[in-house]
């Protein structure tokens, strides 16, 4: 007698995993800075990075699931934060709940043994799929916001915008909503600078990428952030250099870089009517930048090999809630680890590009795909040089995604 019930397949951890990478490119780029919480301080972002890493934990105890690359870089990275993030504080007598503070997202290195194994190469064409459309969808929500608040005068979209936000993460935080000293309207927060790696993702058999490439410089400018400007005008003329014929790569490389020459004087000028485009107070002795750097030069003096430790603050203080926290990322990473700690991030970032590298060594590369991933990578490491907040679960993430997204296409018989 045969059951009326036939059990179906069970469903496949790499398949829930990826599940689970996809859900969280969503949820960063769409669902604001925080997430919407679930109890206390816990959001489901959590909730879903704890699931992720709980599959790559397991899949990590198999044989051959990762590279001994891949094994080294996980030891490494926990032997860093344990170092830097623990000993050091207590030899230095400094505030240990402050370190693990500080270190505490770096839990989220590890989602580096998701993105690791996301081989398939049509899974990778997915996600990349994936950013494009929820960066598209973003950028129309920051658009239209900036859009209606200066040209119609209109700001109720972009205060219902703000208070949805607000109410889904708990906290206003991180929404930077509302007139700059300028009279500009920003409209910002974290996950606005996915901006320039989504422009990097296009491809020329995408449809209408030129014009999607020219929205997302749009969308970077509605911020208001001038790192996130920039580096989307750097992205796009770089894609604009990959994508058009040999006849027209010079004429199409030296406008774009006569159009960012142009923008940088003009805000090297002192514009003061134009936030975004004003870089020279930031050169300016009384500029909080650079009392920052100063200061940090400062505490750095004494402890030059293994640095001060994580948790550890300078004489000037950026945030009294959070006073380890500064804009200027790397030299406040050479006072806290010291010339020492800064060879050994060196290193770490060497090991996990070798070993991705690896880990598409069996496939064919799409042409241009190698340039987007370095371009990307000197765009991450110059926007977070003046902003510590894409050190978090939406920039590492968001990078890892992004480098595994934007490589190996397609498979083939050929090697480049």
């Amino acid at each position: 007698m045969r059951l009326a019930f036939q059990p179906t397949k069970i469903i496949s951890l790499k398949t829930i995993e990826f599940f689970l990478v996809r859900f969280l490119i969503f949820d960063i780029i769409l669902l604001g800075p925080m997430g919407f919480k679930i109890w206390g301080s816990i959001s489901e972002r959590h909730l879903l990075l704890g699931l992720s890493l709980t599959i790559s934990v397991i899949f990590l105890l198999k044989r051959k699931s990762y590279s001994l690359t891949a094994l080294y870089a996980l030891i490494g990275i926990i032997f860093y934060f344990l170092l830097w993030g623990f000993i050091i504080p207590l030899l230095n007598q400094g505030n240990v709940s402050s370190s693990l503070e500080e270190i505490k997202p770096a839990i989220y290195f590890l989602f580096i043994l998701s993105a690791l194994r996301l081989r398939n190469t049509s899974r990778l064409e997915i996600i990349r799929k994936d950013l494009i459309l929820w960066s598209l969808i973003l950028g129309m929500i920051v658009v239209v916001a900036w859009f209606m608040a200066t040209f119609s005068m209109d700001t109720s979209y972009a205060i219902a915008l703000k208070l949805f936000y607000s109410l889904l993460g708990g906290t206003s935080d991180g929404l930077y909503i509302g007139p700059m000293p300028d009279g500009s309207f920003r409209v910002f927060w974290i996950s606005c600078a996915i901006f320039p790696w989504s422009i990097l993702l296009l491809r020329q058999s995408d449809k209408l990428w030129f014009l999607v490439a020219i929205f997302f410089v749009l969308a970077a400018f509605a911020t208001g952030t001038r790192a996130i400007f920039f580096c989307a005008v750097i992205a796009f003329a770089a894609l604009f250099y990959m994508h058009t014929s040999v006849r027209t790569k010079l004429v199409s490389l030296s406008a774009c870089a006569v159009l960012l020459g142009v923008a940088i004087g003009y805000g090297l000028e002192g514009n003061e009517t134009s936030r975004i485009f004003d870089i020279q107070s930031e050169l300016e002795p009384e500029s909080a930048r650079y009392i920052q750097t100063i200061s940090l030069f400062e505490s750095w003096e004494g402890s030059e090999i293994f640095g001060n430790g994580f948790g550890a603050s300078a004489t000037v203080v950026r945030s009294e809630s959070a006073p380890f926290s500064y804009e200027l990322t790397y030299i406040a990473l050479l006072m806290k680890t010291g010339l020492l700690g800064v060879i050994y991030v060196a290193g770490l970032f060497y090991l996990i590009h070798y070993s991705i590298n690896s880990s598409i060594r069996h496939k064919v590369i799409e042409v241009g795909s190698n340039s987007s991933v370095y371009i990307g990578l000197l765009l991450f490491f110059m926007i977070t040089f003046t902003n510590p907040y894409l050190f978090t679960i939406h920039g590492l993430i968001l990078l890892i995604c992004l480098i595994m997204a934007a490589t190996n296409r397609y498979v083939g018989v050929h090697r480049y």
